[in-house]
């Protein structure tokens, strides 16, 4: 098969509980903004399902299975004349949803195909050794050891590559999840505003636009703009690390659940946590911290309208505890960042201070602290304000419990992260305070947006602090990410070759059902391999955090920290280059003899224990 047929054929395997869900509501009349609700819930239900068979098989088997679940859950829909395409969903509105699922996709592709970001380089071996895996994860570097971490994002990228039957590489299958992801959130906020929103397509494209690029408010001083905030960055950067595009898309099923509610009529509470519980749990397991953040909001939220969520107190207070605690028990059940043993070792609050990406932090009750927290709330408080004035004009207890939840979102972010420490860290860990808020706000925003009043303060206000965020984001795209984001896919010297353009199946020998295994990997290639194939490798943590997240290749000690994973006087696969040259160690096992070929590029040699002693010795 053909790469290009491969990832063709990936995506409309990937596609089918989509498909299936749109023509499930069509033959219940669903109306479009319905769909952009259930799409989240759909989405969820999808990876949770698959990590449940991981308890049962490895994930790429249980990604197959789900699969063929689908299909026939379909077949037996068909039969039943249960399916239809929703009535509601017209040329017009089709042709919406279609260009703003191109606009999210092209966001996307901004990046996805030139630039490595965001620990790449990690998640690239990590993909591939889960695939491999059951339930509890182990990391690439860590055999052995339970794999504490938000790992949605390499999961999702896991099911890809499964999909493609392994013709594509881990690096193509991150950024073609990233892809998706991007995509599909175009088509969920297509979908939640194309009856409501007048003239559809230009709202509908801003709101996509003010989703995915939004940002923070570059502060200029003498040496010009540095394009980045004080304390987080523009999300079509850090939105490359593989979880926080699924987080979003979870936020704004959750965000919009309340909005549909609190201005469409109240639906039964079972309609609402079917699609807010599966979403909250696959949020759990993707952004602890903007889990958080979002739970409390919708608390605020039912507390100045305790009808939000049903018709009696008691049944949105039961749904509320019923978010959390599937929050909690999803994380702990599958062993993600908040099980016993995650990153998060230790938490700090610290005297209130702006806690700066690139230099030392800075007192908050300073002027210059408060400008600087000044320009970082200001994208997403300022919409937060307008929600709350139109609120106030048009005297609606539940607009303003919208608004509340608007606002405590921009509260809480405020203070967590000024006062809050992790893992002894400022700077870098500050920015996971910054992801949920923007979601929460600008849902609740753009969601009442078509409802303003033109012209009127209230969505002036909603437009002004998206418009910031594009107007940075869009100079820091032109004008500083070729310098800030250097290294590409096509021309990076340690991946060897454009890994987009690798058939794992032909270069590598790449299989379905192939389970990682302790192998030493020739340092020439090592990149090329992992990227098709399933091993565990030798590793180095990256202070401060605990986790290995570098291969041990790009330091000397590589065949040290080898020889720590394997079992004494044990015989293990080694995999060198066929085809140019190699490192020390596999000069020796060529010149040995004993080699088999692995696919075309690669040959698979015995490393005995003999000769690790020897080379371990020698130190050539």
């Amino acid at each position: 098969m053909p790469l290009s047929a491969a990832v063709g054929a990936a995506l409309v395997l990937y596609s089918i509980p989509f498909v299936v869900a749109v023509l499930v509501r069509g033959g219940r009349g669903a109306r479009p903004w319905e769909l952009g609700l259930d799409l989240p819930a759909v989405f969820a239900g999808d990876v949770l399902s698959i990590l449940v068979l991981t308890w049962i098989v490895p994930l790429d088997w249980a990604v197959l299975a789900s699969r063929l679940l689908w299909l026939g859950g379909a077949g037996w829909l068909a039969f039943k004349r249960r399916l239809a395409w929703p009535r509601r969903l017209d040329l017009r509105a089709s042709s919406i949803v279609a260009v703003a699922a191109l606009l999210g996709a092209k966001a996307s592709l901004l990046l996805s195909r030139d630039y490595i970001l965001w620990d790449r380089r990690w998640h690239m071996p990590l993909v591939t050794a889960m695939e491999g895996e059951r339930l509890p994860f182990q990391n690439i570097y860590e055999p052995g050891r339970v794999f504490h971490y938000h790992f949605s994002g390499d999961v999702h990228a896991a099911m890809l590559r499964a999909l493609s039957f392994t013709h594509i590489s881990s690096s193509y299958a991150l950024s073609l999840s990233h892809d998706i992801v991007f995509a599909l959130i175009g088509v969920v906020m297509a979908l939640l505003l194309v009856e409501r929103a007048r003239p559809a397509l230009v709202l509908v494209s801003f709101a996509v636009a003010a989703i995915l690029l939004h940002g923070p408010v570059v502060q200029s001083d003498a040496k010009g703009f540095q394009f980045s905030g004080h304390m987080y960055q523009v999300f079509l950067s850090v939105g490359f690390r593989p979880h926080l595009p699924i987080a979003g898309l979870m936020m704004i099923g959750l965000v919009a659940a309340l909005c549909a509610s609190a201005t469409g009529g109240v639906p039964h509470p079972r309609v609402l946590a079917a699609r807010m519980l599966p979403a909250a749990s696959l949020l759990s397991i993707s952004d602890e911290t903007s889990t958080a953040i979002v739970l409390a909001s919708l608390g605020v939220a039912w507390l100045v309208d305790s009808e939000l969520f049903g018709r009696r107190r008691w049944q949105g207070l039961a749904l509320l505890a019923g978010i959390g605690a599937v929050a909690m028990a999803t994380n702990l059940a599958f062993q993600a960042s908040l099980a016993p043993g995650g990153p998060v070792q230790r938490l700090e609050f610290v005297p209130a201070r702006v806690a700066e990406l690139r230099v030392a932090p800075q007192p908050l009750w300073t002027e210059n602290g408060l400008w600087a927290l000044g320009y970082d709330l200001f994208p997403f408080a300022v919409p937060a304000l307008g929600v709350l004035l139109y609120a106030l004009q048009a005297r609606s207890r539940k607009l303003l419990a919208l608004a509340a939840a608007a606002c405590a979102a921009t509260a809480l972010t405020a203070c967590l992260a000024t006062k809050v420490r992790i893992n002894g860290q400022d700077g870098a860990e500050a920015e996971r305070f910054f992801i949920g808020v923007f979601f929460i706000v600008l849902v609740i925003a753009l969601w009442l947006l078509p409802a303003m009043p033109r012209w009127s303060v209230a969505s002036a206000l909603v437009v002004l602090g998206p418009a910031s965020s594009l107007f940075f984001t869009y100079w820091w795209y032109r004008s500083a990410a070729p310098q800030a984001l250097s290294g590409s896919e096509a021309n990076h010297p340690i991946m060897t070759r454009n890994l987009y353009e690798v058939d794992c199946r032909e270069v590598a020998d790449s299989r379905l059902g192939e389970r990682p295994a302790v192998t030493y990997v020739d340092e020439k290639i090592w990149y090329f391999y992992t990227a098709c194939r399933s091993v565990f490798e030798a590793g180095l943590t990256d202070p401060p955090w605990t986790v290995k997240i570098r291969p041990a290749f790009e330091v000397p000690s590589h065949l040290v920290e080898f020889a720590k994973l394997v079992p004494e006087g044990a015989t293990v696969p080694a995999v060198c280059w066929a085809r140019g040259d190699n490192d020390r160690v596999c000069r020796e096992l060529r010149s040995a003899g004993g080699c088999v070929p692995n696919g075309e590029q690669f040959e698979t040699c015995p490393f005995p224990a003999d000769l690790r002693r020897r080379l371990l010795t020698s130190g050539r």
